[in-house]
């Protein structure tokens, strides 16, 4: 049955002149776009750079081009070795995060996942809680 239904798609897909796309016969997976590669490091949005946040709930706004979910990460050091929220997401652009302590400066990241693998890591960017 699955094959029957790769090769109905895969059919469907040349009568419609779809152009790049890609069909996995293992998986029955097709991208209609062409892409075949793992999604780029997501760029950081908000909170900015360097940013002095008064409130303990923010919202991390991030963005990369073919990502299917997200891995993001806080911590409390640059190098995080102290990670205080790491989840993954499917969210497409941002994620909330409640109960920061305040008077700490945290820093964060982002990894993009697509069917095709994972970016590296996005660029640090550190925040302040007062």
């Amino acid at each position: 049955m699955k094959k029957v239904l790769i090769l109905c798609l895969t059919i469907l897909a040349l009568l419609a002149g779809c152009g790049d796309w890609d069909v996995d016969g293992t998986t029955g997976y097709i991208d209609w776009g062409g892409n075949v590669s793992p999604p780029s490091p997501p760029d950081l949005k908000s909170p900015r750079n360097g940013a002095i946040l008064a409130n303990g709930a923010i919202t991390l706004s991030y963005y990369s081009s073919y990502a299917d979910t997200y891995h993001l990460q806080v911590a409390t050091d640059k190098l995080f070795n102290h990670i205080v929220y790491n989840q993954d997401t499917t969210s497409w652009d941002a994620q909330s995060i409640e109960s920061l302590n305040r008077s700490t400066q945290y820093y964060w990241r982002v990894l993009a996942v697509n069917y095709y693998g994972s970016s590296g890591w996005s660029e640090v960017w550190g925040f302040y809680v007062i």
